[in-house]
């Protein structure tokens, strides 16, 4: 399915909305149809497209053991690796009521075009980024496929990572100004482990004077709210084996108004760009986001 007409599908409410807890439906209600994950078969075909909405960490879990054997067209949104409240849940059904999909996947085409046909990207000249020649991307398709696991998100980026080695997509220097950040857990331990900090980093970003300051993608320093929480963060990554370094660089597409009182996957989606740091297995994600940044691109010279 095309994702544009699944994003209209959604908008008209012809998409079932699948929670895997009965008691978070009432949230998507205004979205179409809501159905719950016990009563949805995943290994069957359905007449209608579906988003997953996930809640438990365990549902996560088993939508990656199930994608390839699974012949629905669906995203997941996964709430449990960010806030699974309820108020978390009304936050995202509402951006997604507002979302122009078809034009984010537009934009999301032009920003892929740029960072496969440039050298260099800088923003508003205090960040600058070098991008290598072959850019590892997770996802470029604009089709919500079966046997595929896609998230919602990820249909409203165009992202680059660096996960074969440090500076295989790209090289970050520079100052990085960001208005608020998103986090994920992977686990129960590392929310355990790092959750009251990571909240207590997200208010205070909410408030504004926030940057990061890179070399060669290291964070050097980090300044949320006016004050220097560097060592606080550089905590948080202490057995990632990558350390506090930047390893997902994305161009956001969606005209989105986010909360960013609340920790949300959907937030890195809005128009302008973010930086993640962590790999997610050991320690935290966390996103840096900066919507309606100035981004400029540069090709390289000609031969």
């Amino acid at each position: 399915m095309n994702t544009s007409d699944y994003f209209r599908a959604l908008q008209a409410g012809r998409v079932t909305i699948v929670v895997d807890d009965p008691a978070a439906a009432s949230p998507w209600l205004d979205l179409g149809e809501v159905t719950t994950l016990a009563a949805y078969d995943l290994l069957r075909e359905h007449d209608r497209p579906a988003l997953v909405v996930a809640s438990r960490l365990e549902t996560v879990g088993r939508l990656h053991e199930t994608w390839e054997d699974s012949p629905c067209e669906f995203t997941y949104l996964s709430l449990a690796r960010h806030d699974p409240s309820e108020a978390a849940a009304r936050h995202a059904a509402a951006l997604l009521r507002a979302l122009d999909g078809p034009a984010a996947l537009t934009l999301r085409a032009e920003r892929y075009d740029a960072l496969l046909s440039s050298d260099v990207l800088e923003v508003a000249g205090s960040l600058r980024v070098r991008l290598g020649g072959e850019l590892e991307i997770a996802n470029m398709s604009d089709e919500v496929r079966p046997h595929w696991l896609q998230s919602t998100t990820e249909f409203l980026e165009a992202s680059i990572v660096n996960l074969e080695r440090d500076g295989s997509s790209f090289t970050a220097d520079g100052v990085f100004a960001f208005a608020g950040l998103a986090y994920l857990c992977n686990s129960a331990d590392v929310h355990g482990r790092h959750g009251d900090a990571l909240r207590r980093l997200l208010r205070a970003a909410a408030g504004g004077d926030n940057r990061l300051e890179l070399a060669d993608n290291r964070v050097e320093r980090v300044v949320v709210g006016g004050v220097d929480v560097t060592a606080a963060f550089s905590a948080l990554f202490a057995d990632d084996e990558r350390g506090a370094t930047v390893l997902e660089l994305g161009l956001g597409c969606a005209g989105l108004a986010p909360d960013w009182t609340i920790d949300s996957p959907l937030h890195k989606g809005s128009r302008g760009l973010f930086l993640g740091v962590g790999t997610g297995h050991r320690g935290p994600h966390v996103d840096f986001v900066a919507p309606e940044a100035s981004v400029r691109f540069q090709e390289p010279p000609a031969a």
